[in-house]
């Protein structure tokens, strides 16, 4: 970091600041999209300057202060500028699901690259990305593809999970679909493999009952 130009510098210092934090502060978020717009303005042609303003704009997000269509657009835009741009794959991927774009979902995983994540003890990045396009996969009438991919999709969030250099995030996408199904064969295969995650203590029993 000593060799970074300050105005970089200052960006990464609050960018680390809101990941350490369970619940950034608004003037903390507020003060990283400032230095993120300054940055961006300073160097307006590079793709890893915009792509920290649209993070900073993700994060606000993330944090109930921001809007999810702005994040989209921002990181959308890094992407028009570098296309296989990793982080940049993987935010839109949450920002798309989460807008309902399940074509962008599917066409934004086809670029991510799963060695790039796991060498740095990220893989559950990839494990994630790969759970949004499944799940868009069956939002987009894919049954068939859905079905055939939860068993190694799952296989993958348990070897996640024992690994004590990894920190994995809960299936919700997952469980949103096992809660939105009332009855049927779809039902009983989710909540057979969701419950292949309880041992772990990504899921809790009472979960898989709660729509019964």
């Amino acid at each position: 970091m000593r060799d970074i130009p300050e105005e970089w510098r200052r960006v990464y210092d609050l960018i680390a600041v809101v990941e350490t934090q369970i619940r950034p502060e608004y003037a903390t978020l507020s003060h990283l999209s400032t230095e993120a717009d300054r940055l961006v303005s300073l160097h307006p042609t590079s793709a890893e300057a915009r792509y920290l303003r649209a993070l900073a704009l993700y994060d606000r997000w993330d944090y109930h202060n921001g809007d999810v269509d702005e994040a989209a657009q921002e990181m959308h835009a890094v992407l028009h500028m570098e296309p296989y741009h990793q982080w940049a794959c993987w935010h839109a991927i949450v920002l798309s699901y989460t807008l309902g774009d399940h074509d962008s979902v599917l066409e934004l995983f086809a670029r991510v690259n799963r060695e790039y994540f796991a060498k740095d003890h990220k893989d559950w990045r990839f494990v994630k990305a790969w759970e949004y396009a499944l799940c868009s996969r069956l939002r987009t009438g894919r049954l068939k593809a859905f079905e055939g991919e939860l068993d190694e999709l799952i296989d993958a969030f348990v070897k996640v999970a024992d690994d004590p250099d990894e920190g994995l995030e809960r299936p919700n996408q997952l469980l949103a679909i096992y809660r939105e199904l009332r009855s049927g064969a779809l039902r009983e295969l989710l909540e057979r493999q969701l419950a292949r995650l309880v041992p772990g203590g990504w899921i809790e029993p009472e979960e898989l009952a709660e729509v019964s």
